[in-house]
């Protein structure tokens, strides 16, 4: 016992003696410790988009206080420039959140197995902490509206919109699933279109960062048809078929007007053909006035109309021998 406080005292003795030596030295130590590492490392400054983590029941409901952390890091030359902006995954954490409001998160930050094996690497984000507003997690269907842009060719136009499916099973914070009554697709466009088409894998618009939907795309089905219009056609001229070789006309209904239905783009170059209304006289045989009916040879893709004139009216006056002799004559030429 005598011998342990012997060495004690003269431990004791020394360490009081050389106290001013050993706190100089550990100085020097430290300074050229911090010389030689400033000499041989290197930072470095990487950017990445902060990531969110929800997995408790709460999402966040709007967007961190910081979207990109920066980071700044520490280590040999040959390590830093080796490293890349993707080597960086800050992120946050919502599994600890037990009530909706505002909060300070502290920024996480997980390396890439390539990071990890330096050990000589030093890191720090920039902000350390982020606010983050948090509601509880809900889920619903929400309708889908399809976006229309431009106009069909000039007579066509748009006569139903179909999407598939209507609506979208969509998670994200309480108070927007139950605020929100659609969400839009990207445009479709019909510019120019002539006939009806089908879009698939049409993108939802405005599906913000605040839903997760179960579907993000969506098929659009739009029919285009030719616009039906009605057209009045003035002084259509009635020709006269099958007259009796024995009669002349001495006076008739000339011409006619019609509404005709048809395509918008038809109807604007449609010119009345020599033949469109005829009126049959073959049933005539002696002079008189007579109301012949008449019969309109439209193309099959149109339509009349309206009021539609049934007959005309035509007096016939029997031929003379003076005519017929000029008739004669006509033919002998």
């Amino acid at each position: 016992m005598k011998a342990l406080q012997t060495i004690k005292r003269f431990f004791t003795e020394k360490f009081e003696l050389n106290f001013p030596a050993l706190v100089i030295c550990f100085s020097l130590s430290c300074f050229i410790y911090y010389v030689y590492i400033s000499q041989t490392m290197k930072s470095g400054t990487f950017n990445s988009d902060i990531q969110i983590i929800e997995l408790s029941g709460f999402v966040h409901a709007g967007p961190p206080s910081k979207e990109v952390i920066q980071i700044n890091v520490v280590g040999s030359p040959e390590d830093i420039s080796s490293l890349k902006d993707e080597d960086f995954s800050p992120y946050i954490d919502l599994n600890y959140i037990s009530c909706e409001g505002k909060h300070d998160f502290p920024v996480l930050l997980k390396l890439s197995e390539k990071a990890k094996k330096m050990i000589s690497l030093q890191t720090k984000c920039i902000p350390s902490h982020v606010t983050l507003e948090v509601e509880e997690e809900a889920t619903g269907f929400i309708d889908v509206e399809p976006l229309i842009s431009g106009k069909p060719a000039h007579g066509f136009e748009v006569k139903s919109v179909t999407i598939n499916p209507p609506q979208v099973q969509v998670t994200g914070p309480k108070s927007r699933i139950y605020g929100k009554n659609t969400f839009q697709t990207k445009e479709v466009n019909v510019s120019n279109a002539r006939s009806s088409f089908k879009s698939d894998d049409v993108e939802i618009k405005d599906n913000p960062l605040f839903f997760r939907s179960s579907d993000d795309k969506v098929s659009v089905e739009v029919e285009i048809v030719p616009i039906k219009e009605t057209k009045k056609f003035d002084l259509i001229k009635v020709n006269l078929i099958n007259i009796n070789e024995n009669l002349d006309v001495r006076s008739q209904t000339e011409t006619i007007s019609l509404d005709i239905y048809g395509n918008l783009a038809d109807l604007e170059i449609f010119e009345p053909q020599k033949n469109l209304v005829t009126a049959d006289c073959s049933k005539i045989t002696h002079p008189g006035r007579y109301n012949i009916p008449i019969s309109v040879n439209l193309p099959y893709s149109y339509s009349l109309t309206g009021e539609v004139v049934k007959t005309i009216s035509v007096s016939f006056v029997a031929k003379t021998v003076q005519s017929e002799n000029e008739n004669q004559e006509e033919n002998a030429n």
